[in-house]
């Protein structure tokens, strides 16, 4: 079994205890219910253009949509999640709460190339760990993993 399906399993796992109720809940019989799908991650930035132009690069994805107010990009323009850039008013402030974790085949290379684009490296106290954290153009970190034990 793979490392996707190992993970799938668990979350079947954690979903199937029981509810607070005491009820027994099973994600299993939900799964294929879900009327929705994930279709972006919305990023806001104090300018949309240089932020997306970074991600485009750094993720091999192509803008499929662009206007003064968004900046859309995907793998290809059948692929999706991807991301949406908007502009906000404020600058960023503290750590991010959500950020994109990126498992390279070569972690090595990929941190020199994410510093060529712009990327720095920042300690956000993650303290010794396998994965670098970094932060694009506005400062928001990413993580670019080891390669897992499959990979290797």
């Amino acid at each position: 079994m793979n490392h996707s399906m190992d993970l799938v399993q668990d979350l079947v796992n954690v979903a199937s205890r029981r509810n607070a109720e005491g009820r027994f809940t099973n994600l299993r019989g939900r799964m294929r219910s879900i009327a929705s799908k994930w279709f972006s991650a919305v990023i806001g930035s104090a300018d949309p253009v240089k932020v997306s132009d970074f991600w485009a690069e750094a993720l091999d994805y192509q803008v499929v949509f662009s206007s003064p107010d968004e900046v859309a990009m995907t793998k290809d323009e059948h692929s999706w999640p991807g991301l949406v850039f908007v502009p906000v008013p404020e600058g960023k402030q503290v750590k991010n709460r959500l950020h994109i974790d990126l498992n390279p085949d070569d972690q090595a290379a990929e941190f020199d190339r994410f510093i060529a684009l712009g990327a720095t490296r920042v300690d956000i106290g993650q303290g010794e760990v396998r994965w670098v954290v970094l932060a694009g153009p506005e400062g928001n970190e990413f993580c670019v993993l080891s390669p897992h034990p499959e990979q290797e």
